[in-house]
């Protein structure tokens, strides 16, 4: 027993530390250790550390089957606090998936983890559920003053056991929790409205107060201003700053902070030159690198998506492939089925400018009939969209005006009015092609019925001109 709970120690420091390999082994043989002794509840701390250790290694599904065998497990046993600090794990674990029935999930979890060590008078674990909690709130649209009152939980409850660490950690999360608000609530809800300027003032009130939290916000205030003058067509003068924030978050060792860096640098190098350079691309390759270690597959796939299109312009097409597959590779073991849909669109993109135009209807059909067996309608169309540009790019507009025709019925089908949208535009672009401008304002008319009725209003104004 004495030698579990000092391996198990060492894992704890070792996942402070970010030596995710080194605590993988300690909590190993902590867990085996504890299994002999028959210590359930030091068997399910370990498990705790192995799941974020192999979630910081990108290994993020694989941590969770192993938390709900183990919270089913410990379920069958009635050992409640293991069960309780395995709910916990799935929360903290899910809270950051991209899905966003999987956060609420994890909200739930967080919730029904805190209900449990209530129970047990454990007030240490009950404000750490109310921290998963808050930040699983957080994410999720509309939820920031939910949030702030679990985040104020957490630091009244770290406040009992006298613990200023713990509370410190609390309001901090309470701060971030308001600011994050503010953001989203006003210069993101700003850029959506079409008033860049005013985001802008928005963006830059919240970088002067980030500076007084954690790196992490400073990031998020960073690429909100990015995005603001971005939308104002004046990306290249924040480039600097990006450049200058990167730096200062290395320099911490302050990682997510320094990813979300890299990706607003890749957001304005590409929306004020059009294109990366050879240090721009390497930033590009340390993002995706960030987003690997903090276990955000989703970043890792749009990163890698970005750089195959770059590549793909540059005609360094064996680099775009190898980019696009990797995407595909990450899309099919997370199954992330629209960045699935994107990166094969990608690759059908390189086996056309090789040329291949086979190849590239081959992995469409391929992708097809794998959407078609698991009956994922949306998978399906995104697909047939991806094949009707094919179709355009061979000039075969019979097959382009077929697939866009099957993706809009699809999109009908799931009342995705953005997908219908897609489909529409291409049907236009073809009838255009055509000289068919009767058929091309029809079909544009109806591209405008939807656009104006989701709200999309940059695509109103660029339909109706």
């Amino acid at each position: 027993a004495q030698e579990a709970v000092l391996r198990f120690r060492n894992a704890k420091r070792d996942l402070e530390y970010d030596r995710t390999n080194a605590a993988l082994d300690e909590a190993t043989q902590a867990y085996a250790a504890f299994q002999v002794a028959a210590d359930a509840e030091g068997m399910a701390e370990c498990v705790r550390i192995v799941c974020h250790a192999m979630a910081r290694q990108g290994l993020r599904k694989q941590a969770i089957q192993m938390a709900t065998e183990e919270l089913e497990k410990f379920r069958e046993q009635s050992k409640k606090r293991a069960e309780a600090l395995m709910l916990l794990t799935l929360a903290e674990i899910k809270l950051n998936a991209s899905a966003k029935e999987t956060r609420e999930e994890a909200a739930q979890l967080a919730n029904q983890a805190k209900s449990a060590f209530q129970t047990m008078k454990d007030r240490r674990m009950e404000g750490e559920s109310c921290l998963a909690n808050g930040n699983a709130l957080l994410k999720l649209e509309g939820t920031a003053g939910p949030a702030a009152e679990a985040f104020e939980h957490a630091r009244s409850t770290f406040r009992s056991l006298q613990s200023l660490q713990l509370e410190g950690r609390a309001q901090e999360c309470r701060n971030e929790c308001l600011e994050a608000a503010e953001l989203e609530a006003i210069s993101s809800w700003q850029l959506e409205l079409g008033d860049s300027q005013s985001a802008l003032k928005s963006a830059e009130q919240s970088l002067v107060l980030a500076e007084a939290c954690s790196p992490r916000r400073q990031a998020l205030a960073l690429r909100a201003l990015v995005r603001a003058y971005i939308a104002q067509g004046k990306a290249g003068l924040v480039l600097g700053n990006c450049v200058e924030a990167v730096s200062k978050f290395q320099e911490a060792n302050a990682r997510e902070a320094e990813s979300i860096g890299l990706l607003a640098l890749v957001e304005c190098s590409i929306a004020a030159e059009d294109t990366l350079d050879r240090k721009e691309m390497q930033a590009a390759t340390d993002a995706c690198l960030a987003f690997r270690e903090l276990g955000d597959a989703q970043q890792e796939m749009q990163m890698l998506c970005t750089m195959s299109r770059q590549c793909l312009r540059r005609r360094q097409l064996d680099q775009a492939e190898d980019h696009a597959r990797t995407a595909l590779h990450i899309a099919q073991a997370v199954d992330d089925r629209a960045l699935r849909a994107e990166s094969v669109g990608l690759l059908a993109d390189v086996f056309l400018a090789k040329p291949n135009s086979d190849k590239a209807l081959a992995i469409l059909k391929q992708e097809q009939a794998i959407n078609r067996n698991d009956r994922d309608a949306l998978g399906q169309a995104l697909c047939l969209l991806s094949m009707a540009n094919v179709h355009m790019e061979l000039s075969k507009p019979k097959e382009v005006l077929a697939c866009a025709e099957e993706a809009r019925a699809l999109f009908r089908s799931m009342g995705d009015k953005m997908g219908e949208l897609s489909a529409l535009q291409i049907t236009a672009d073809v009838h255009a092609r055509a000289m068919r401008y009767s058929d091309m304002l029809a079909t544009l008319e109806k591209a405008l019925q939807l656009a104006t009725g989701v709200g999309d209003t940059v695509t109103e104004a660029s339909l109706n001109v």
